[in-house]
């Protein structure tokens, strides 16, 4: 397809599907589109590619190379990776032919030693994998045999229930989307009022698998939630200011959560390009911060990927030669951002910026 049927990314959760909340370009399926979600430290890059028109796959890209990684056996359908740890374990979401159930996996099987690994559900039908660390330790959503939708960690073969923020009412929901090597848990949770807030898990004891949730807070509009954290416990996310846009829409900036000495977190405005949202997606040791944020141009918003440093504040990153749009999904410790820039044509593309460089992965 030539032409973008929609450019959508991650926006508030209450009119979410997959493809916005995951951050993957709509409309372009030709063959050789492609959307990176993550970047490990040795420079493996995984995503979603159209190895053939229609058929979405996750991929693991490494020296040049794009591998299918296939499906769960027995479904069939699309799948997506959306995190890869040191080790090269990747995790994700593969779905049934018909897009109605989709499952979160483990590649490799350890099982095996090849394919996706089932992890399973918390007892309802579906579940994803949004995040792995180097200990192999997992962190995603899962519908429960209720149906509502708990954050879980999966590790040493089981899935566990990270529950609730207290006081959040029954049909609640949370989610787990980044770990760290110490066990702590980004995230998001429904507050007891019934707003969603960025959220934090952490092991009561090293090394144990039960956990304290402790809610970050928001900015003026009430509405946050968390994306990726370091290991130094610092989060990035997003969350809503009291302004609203033109159509009386939330507006949201990218947000910097910082751990003080008493577990409490201060929370960092770090801006937008003036459109309607803005996204901290990763940060990592040095305290870099990937992401996305709208611009306006010509009353038309437009999506551009970043980066936040202390010194340098939100620097624009720009698109492929051409193209509109562009989003920085994960970093790595070299400074490296992982993401997508639409072509020219329309058509999305596997990117990375190095040194602030774009590269495309569909053209080397």
């Amino acid at each position: 397809m030539k032409r973008i049927a929609a450019m959508v990314s991650v926006i508030l959760l209450s009119v979410v599907t997959f493809s916005l909340f995951a951050s993957i370009p709509v409309g372009a399926t030709d063959a050789g589109s492609s959307s990176a979600q993550d970047i490990n430290d040795v420079g493996q890059v995984v995503g979603q590619r159209y190895f053939v028109a229609g058929v979405a796959h996750a991929f693991l890209w490494q020296v040049g190379t794009f591998k299918d990684l296939g499906t769960i056996e027995g479904l069939g359908g699309a799948s997506v990776a959306f995190g890869i740890n040191k080790l090269g374990q990747i995790v994700g979401q593969s779905s049934d032919t018909a897009g109605g159930v989709h499952r979160a996996f483990l590649w490799p099987n350890p099982d095996t030693g090849s394919g996706m690994k089932d992890l399973g559900t918390l007892g309802g039908a579906n579940s994803t994998a949004w995040g792995i660390n180097d200990a192999g330790q997992i962190v995603g959503d899962s519908e429960t045999a209720s149906g509502a939708k708990h954050a879980f960690v999966w590790a040493n073969g089981a899935m566990m229930d990270l529950g609730l923020l207290p006081g959040a009412s029954a049909n609640a929901y949370s989610l787990g989307w980044g770990i760290n090597r110490f066990g702590q848990i980004s995230g998001h949770a429904t507050t007891a009022s019934g707003m969603t807030h960025g959220v934090v898990w952490k092991p009561q004891s090293p090394g144990t698998y039960t956990y304290t949730i402790t809610d970050l807070g928001a900015l003026s509009g009430g509405y946050s939630a968390g994306r990726g954290i370091n290991d130094t416990g610092s989060i990035v996310g997003y969350a809503s200011i009291a302004t609203q846009g033109r159509f009386g829409t939330s507006v949201n900036h990218a947000v910097l959560w910082t751990p003080r000495a008493d577990g409490s977190y201060a929370i960092t405005d770090l801006g937008s390009f003036g459109g309607s949202i803005a996204v901290g997606t990763d940060i990592n040791e040095a305290g870099q911060v990937a992401g996305w944020g709208d611009l306006k141009s010509k009353n038309t918003l437009y999506q551009h990927a970043f980066i936040w440093t202390r010194g340098a504040g939100l620097v624009d990153l720009g698109t492929l030669p051409g193209g509109c749009c562009s989003a920085g999904l994960a970093l790595n410790e070299t400074g490296t951002i992982a993401g997508w820039g639409i072509t020219l044509s329309g058509t999305s593309h596997a990117v990375l910026w190095i040194k602030g460089a774009i590269k495309d992965l569909e053209t080397g």
